[in-house]
């Protein structure tokens, strides 16, 4: 099997970043879109002790703050971190 690289030219005026951060939780792949599409919700992390609860936008260049809607499109790159409460 022979794999090739793909490469896309990055332009922050129309493309948008989503980095995931799972805060110990199992790895969430980062997302790339155009500005004005809708993101796909990711699989929720699996951290142990814990319970998922959404995740929390940390803006970059986006209009956005707090629990992500996933059915409003993208304005700008930013950082989705995982919100979790704790077992009892």
């Amino acid at each position: 099997i022979t794999l090739y690289a793909k490469y896309v030219t990055y332009n922050p005026e129309v493309h948008a970043v989503i980095m995931f951060n799972a805060n110990g939780g199992t790895f969430t792949p980062n997302q790339f879109v155009l500005i004005g599409e809708t993101l796909s919700e990711p699989t929720p992390p699996i951290k142990e002790g814990y319970t998922f609860v959404y995740w929390q936008a940390i803006p970059l260049d986006a209009d956005i703050d707090g629990p992500i809607d996933w059915n409003v499109p993208v304005s700008g790159s930013f950082i989705a971190e995982a919100y979790y409460i704790r077992n009892e």
